[in-house]
């Protein structure tokens, strides 16, 4: 009798077998450099156990001396506990924005970080689309910080890093 063959398509279980090489990742490149113009939450959807929020943003990314690069629009994907680290960072690195730490001469903290939605302890379809207008004005708001002397806010690492594109996002000039 013939021996059996392996079937087709089996995993082979040698360590020795050469391996399919997986693409590189395509390399993030990090914000830098420049201010958040704007950002607005679209829409949401469930995907992977989670909800997902939609937003698009406009980088203006720093210029050198008369030349002025153009803008980048970004289409990226955030989920709330995204918002509620940024935010929660945000009140750290800000205490004075934060309302957290009053000025000399204040008699009470004032506060110009924009305030968020807090956790619910559940999410359904009709919270999430509360939040997402929520999180929308939010954004909005924080965007605005530049009409009350708070630009350096939205150039700071924490924004940028809030806005970078990651897998699944999209950046265009």
């Amino acid at each position: 009798h013939p021996q059996p063959s392996s079937a087709v398509g089996a995993i082979p279980t040698s360590s020795s077998a050469p391996q399919p090489e997986q693409p590189p990742e395509p390399s993030i490149q990090p914000l830098e450099n420049g201010t958040i113009l704007s950002a607005e939450v679209l829409s949401w959807h469930y995907e992977v156990d989670e909800y997902w929020f939609r937003i698009h943003a406009l980088f203006q990314p720093n210029g050198k001396g008369d030349y002025l690069p153009p803008a980048k629009q970004l289409l990226l994907f955030r989920v709330y506990n995204d918002f509620y680290n940024l935010q929660h960072d945000l009140l750290r690195e800000f205490p004075v924005e934060g309302g957290q730490q009053q000025t000399v001469g204040d008699e009470e903290p004032s506060r110009i970080l924009p305030y968020m939605p807090g956790p619910s302890p559940h999410v359904d379809d009709k919270v999430t689309q509360l939040r997402k207008d929520e999180l929308d004005q939010y954004l909005q708001q924080l965007c605005s910080l530049w009409e009350q002397g708070a630009e350096h806010i939205l150039r700071h690492k924490l924004i940028l890093e809030f806005f970078t594109p990651k897998a699944g996002d999209l950046e265009e000039e």
